[in-house]
């Protein structure tokens, strides 16, 4: 994690693909400084973070370079970011020492007010697993709910019955979070682990062709 102070990390900002950007995209300091603006992290999203070694560090303006180049011939597998250029930020912590810098026409410009220094260590995680352009809420949004999972099972999709614990498990957290003055929610036959494996078992491989679903009266009082 960048924000993790017992370590050596870098993370690489790049702009959202929103409409407001379009007009500072790949945009040098000096424009941005003409149009009176700076580089504002809420138009930014964390893309991707790596350890290094504390000792690469000794020659900032070296180490920056060969950020440059990585990210630009030498790409990792699993970075799916565009390559590293002009109005990205690269962001060092090392040991808790944090510092932004700007990818500036021909070289780095270190940023003063750049507030991954003093963010929510949360924003980074939810940038990088949500990785869309929604506002910072400390909450992960794009995660499979449980109905998700329950209608993928309904039209014969092999489903993970772990994904759909850890689904009903984070939707009972987050109503949690947002109304701690109620008591938790009673999971009822058809959001709990029992139900859903009796209904993806029962399920009709033609979701169009449904039997309806036998009654649980056992009977009257009388």
């Amino acid at each position: 994690m960048l924000m993790n102070d017992n370590k050596c990390m870098v993370g690489i900002y790049q702009l959202k693909e929103t409409p407001d950007n379009h007009g500072i995209a790949f945009a040098p300091m000096k424009e941005l400084s003409q149009q009176g603006l700076t580089p504002d992290r809420d138009k930014y999203t964390l893309v991707y973070t790596y350890e290094v070694k504390p000792e690469e560090l000794e020659n900032m303006p070296g180490f920056l370079d060969d950020v440059y180049g990585k990210f630009n011939y030498d790409r990792p597998e699993d970075f799916a970011g565009h390559s590293l250029s002009v109005s990205d930020v690269v962001v060092i912590n090392n040991h808790g020492e944090k510092s932004a810098h700007f990818v500036d026409s021909w070289s780095f410009e270190q940023l003063r007010d750049f507030r991954q220094v003093k963010e929510n260590p949360l924003r980074a995680v939810e940038d990088a697993i949500e990785q869309n352009d929604n506002s910072f809420d400390g909450i992960i949004n794009n995660m499979p709910t449980a109905d998700d999972i329950q209608k993928r099972a309904e039209n014969g999709e092999r489903i993970s019955v772990l994904e759909f614990a850890e689904a009903i498990q984070r939707e009972q957290t987050q109503k949690q979070a947002q109304k701690p003055e109620k008591k938790p929610e009673k999971l009822t036959e058809k959001k709990s682990i029992l139900g859903f494996l009796r209904q993806a078992k029962a399920a009709p491989k033609d979701p169009a062709k449904k039997e309806p679903k036998k009654s649980m009266t056992k009977g009257t009082v009388r």
